[in-house]
């Protein structure tokens, strides 16, 4: 077997001593996972927007060209190679010097989720009509020295002329004034938000309380309660309401910069509402349903769950 790898091998670096003589050539990856195939593959894509020519050694036998292995791992190279820091932010969002894929080419360029000093790159497209992109922070980037030569009118001079212009985009809006000012708002509400947060839990809690008095002053069901209502059914509580008091009454609001914070309205005696609750109906024969509805017109609690055994819920539902 060892020496069939090298004899494979041989033929491979033939193959690629070829290419170098006709091609300029960066450098070369191997994807192929151990088992190589005798015919290497020659690509040109543009990382931080520079191009780059490399051989790939591929596997021997796959569903398909493994563009992502291909891509990420000459990223990888490049990064070796040029010394480049690398993104440094949550893969969960799809951030930082790694390939992500998308059929949807249109929304490359800027997405929602994007900070003003990130941009998509487009690296090259493969099987399924995927498109590969990396998402790069403009501080990462030379971009001073590309925008200066960039000339849209030129097409072959700029191996990704839409890139390009995404890039030129993202850098005016980032250097903007209007978004620095934004952005610094944005940091200022986060930073506010995280500021108020122990005192919001705090009187989340007095709230609550404030409730639980309330409910413990008057008749109340909990869950647990079986309770008969003026239709002659019964039904075990599941849960109770307890907002009732529209949430309007109980939302403060504050706009900067004036110095006061103001509820949006009073709360009145007429805007304090019934409890609603949800539970469970008691069959006839004592089962309780499976399904949880509204539950109407209580006439009173006749029990609770937990003291009653199958028979006895039968024995209840007879009288």
């Amino acid at each position: 077997m060892t020496e069939v790898m090298q004899t494979r091998m041989d033929v491979i670096n033939s193959h690629i001593e070829n290419f170098k003589e006709e091609l300029s050539i960066d450098f070369t990856i191997d994807v192929s996972e151990g088992f190589p195939n005798l015919f290497p593959e020659v690509y040109t894509f543009n990382f931080r927007y520079k191009p780059y020519t490399f051989i790939a050694i591929l596997p021997q036998y796959s569903n398909g060209t493994p563009w992502t292995n291909i891509f990420d791992n000459a990223i990888a190279k490049i990064i070796e190679m040029e010394n480049l820091q690398i993104t440094k932010t949550e893969a969960w969002r799809y951030r930082g010097d790694r390939v992500n894929s998308t059929t949807n080419t249109y929304s490359l360029e800027k997405r929602e989720n994007m900070e003003d000093c990130e941009v998509n790159e487009i690296i090259g497209t493969g099987g399924f009509a995927r498109t590969y992109y990396v998402t790069h922070d403009i501080n990462d980037i030379d971009h001073k020295t590309l925008l200066d030569g960039f000339d849209n009118e030129q097409e072959g001079k700029w191996p990704k002329v839409a890139n390009m212009v995404a890039l030129y985009d993202a850098v005016k809006n980032y250097t903007d004034p209007r978004t620095m000012l934004a952005n610094k708002l944005e940091d200022l509400k986060r930073e506010f938000i995280k500021h108020i947060e122990p005192t919001i839990h705090e009187y989340s809690n007095k709230m609550e309380t404030a409730f639980e008095e309330y409910f413990a002053s008057i008749e109340s069901y909990k869950a647990g309660d079986i309770v008969e209502t003026t239709y002659d059914e019964f039904y075990v509580i599941s849960q109770a309401s307890n907002n009732i008091v529209d949430s309007d009454k109980l939302t403060f609001k504050h706009e900067f910069p004036k110095r006061w914070v103001q509820f949006n309205k009073d709360i009145k005696t007429k805007d304090i509402k019934s409890q609603y609750y949800f539970g469970k109906k008691i069959n006839k024969s004592g089962a309780v349903s499976l399904k949880e509805t509204n539950v109407y017109g209580i006439k009173d609690k006749v029990g609770e769950i937990k003291d009653y055994k199958p028979a006895g819920l039968r024995n209840l539902m007879a009288k």
